[in-house]
Formats: C-alpha cells, sequence, structure tokens
C-alpha cells in the first residue's frame, strides 16, 4: 500500500486487519447449480441409451448406467468444488482490497488531522507570545498613566493588560490540548510528522506579566483618586470565560493561567511526546547515515570512472 501524503506529510496504513472467516452460499445456491448436477445423469442415460441395444440383459443396462453413472458425478462434484474455490478467492480478495482502502482511509484521515493540529500550533504558538507581550505593554503603560494621574485611562490600560492575559489562558490551553491529541494519534504509527514547535523549553513565562498585573492592580487600589474610579469599573462586564465582572477577572486571573501553562507543560512533556521525540530524532539519524553513504558511494564510483 502507498503511503498517504498530507501537507508534505505522510503517515504510513497500518496492516490490514485480519480477515473474517469466508462463508461461501451452498453448492444449491450456485448458479449453474440446477444444470450442472444434471449432467451426470444426462450422460449416464445417454451411454446406457447408446448400449442397451447391444445386450439383451435388463440387468446390465442398469449396472451400466451406474457405472456411468458414478464417474459422471466425481467429475460434477470435481467442477463444482473448482467453482466454489474460485468463489472463496474471489470474496478473500474484495476482503482484503475492502480492508486495505479502510487503512488507507484511517491514515489519510489521521494524517490530516495531524496536520490540522500542526499547523494551528505553529499559529497559537505565535499568538500566545503575542498575547504575551501585549499584555505586559499594557501594564507598562498603565503605569505611565498612573505616573501622569491619569484615572480613566489607568484602568483601561489594566483591563487591556487583563484581557490579553486572558488570550494567553486561553491559547495555552487549546494548545495544551491540541499537543496532548497531536502525540496521541502519531503514537506507535510510522510517519514524517515533526515534533511540535512548543516545548516546555520554549513555552513562554506569564510570571512576571502576571507579578506586574497585580502590582500595578495594588498600586491604583490603594491610591484614593485611583481607587474611587475602580470601586466604580470592577463591576463592569469583561468578556473573559470565567469571570463575572473585570474585578473578578484581574483579582483571580493569576491562576487559571498558571493552571493552563502547568497543564501546558505536562502535554508537551508527556511520555508520548518524547516518544515522538526520540522516534524524529532517529529518523533524521538515519536519513543522515543514508545521505552519508550515498555520497561515500557517489565517490568511489567517480574514482573508478577516473582512475
Amino acid at each position: 500500500m502507498a503511503n498517504i501524503e498530507t501537507a508534505g506529510y505522510w503517515v504510513e496504513p497500518r496492516p490490514p486487519a485480519p480477515p473474517e472467516p469466508v462463508t461461501p452460499p451452498p453448492l444449491v445456491r450456485d448458479d449453474l447449480a440446477g444444470w450442472v448436477w444434471a449432467i451426470p445423469f444426462v450422460a449416464a442415460l445417454l451411454m446406457v441409451a447408446l448400449i442397451s441395444p447391444l445386450t439383451k440383459n435388463p440387468g446390465a443396462g442398469f449396472a451400466m448406467f451406474v457405472v456411468f453413472l458414478l464417474p459422471a458425478s466425481a467429475a460434477t462434484l470435481g467442477v463444482l468444488r473448482q467453482r466454489r474455490a474460485e468463489k472463496i478467492r474471489r470474496l478473500e480478495a474484495a476482503n482484503l482490497a475492502a480492508r486495505e482502502a479502510a487503512a488507507e482511509k484511517e491514515a489519510t484521515n489521521l494524517a490530516g488531522n495531524a496536520a490540522v493540529l500542526l499547523q494551528r500550533s505553529k499559529v497559537n504558538s505565535q499568538k500566545l507570545l503575542s498575547y504575551l507581550d501585549n499584555a505586559s505593554g499594557w501594564l507598562a503603560r498603565a503605569q505611565g498613566e498612573y505616573d501622569q494621574k491619569a484615572y480613566g485611562p489607568f484602568w483601561d490600560a489594566v483591563e487591556q493588560g487583563a484581557l490579553n492575559l486572558a488570550g494567553f489562558r486561553d491559547i495555552a490551553q487549546q494548545l495544551s490540548h491540541d499537543s496532548g491529541s497531536y502525540y496521541q494519534m502519531l503514537s506507535g504509527r510510522i510517519h514524517t510528522f515533526p515534533v511540535l514547535g512548543i516545548t516546555s523549553s520554549t513555552l513562554p513565562d506569564p510570571s512576571a506579566a502576571l507579578t506586574e498585573l497585580q502590582r500595578v492592580l495594588r498600586a491604583g487600589q490603594t491610591n484614593f483618586e485611583f481607587a474611587t474610579i475602580w470601586e466604580h469599573r470592577k463591576t463592569r462586564e469583561v468578556l473573559i470565560e470565567g469571570f463575572r465582572n473585570l474585578g473578578e477577572a484581574v483579582s483571580n486571573l493569576q491562576f487559571g493561567i498558571q493552571g493552563a501553562v502547568d497543564e501546558l507543560r505536562g502535554a508537551v512533556s508527556s511520555d508520548m511526546a518524547k516518544l515522538l521525540e526520540e522516534q524524529v530524532r532517529t529518523r533524521d539519524t538515519s536519513a543522515l547515515q543514508a545521505g552519508e553513504h550515498l555520497d561515500m558511494l557517489d565517490q568511489i564510483h567517480k574514482r573508478l570512472e577516473n582512475p
């Protein structure tokens, strides 16, 4: 079976499932059973009809009928068994083709799903950095607004920082789910897919931004002028999943983000992720060794051509 390619990558189909026992239809249901079974009787009767006039013994005619019937029946049964065996072979071939088609379809679907997860993870890895950078930028702006005693703009900047951190959390959760699915579906399969770009060592750390959010928030809450504005704005609804208003979000967002990061770190450091990483490393090493071997053969060939 050919390898299934999707977006430049392929997954090798699994070997076909074990065949199910083939039960051919009974002989009496064979398309030719009706007239094939009549062959020995017709042949025997014809022989008796031809030979009977040559003998005056009626019993001899019956004996000849039996004598001719037996080999004719044996020959007919042989034909039927041959046709039955041929029908079994056709059914087995059809079953094998169906199992191979099912295996190729499964590999096609798996490769397509893995390609989608790989591409989405690449995009989300960039979004993760963007959300964190934006959050840090808004919190730095909030500090500037605080220094200038710009009450409204200060809390606007804090809210935007919280919204970007919430976006970071949501993307981290999506990446965690996609990473687990990616490594799970490729586990134990032969393929050319790579390890996901995001790993435990490249995972962005939001702790600095979270610490800055709490620091800026505390500064505003402990200043009377800023706190007065905050009391009016903290109950305002915000589009942050899991929180009813801005006050809940900025106060408790840290726990949700840290949980999402820990879950993502676990997904990209799982045993299945390590197995895939080792599989990719072995595959790359084998490809490199094969290339070096071909280069060596090419050099030997050139030396033989030009002694």
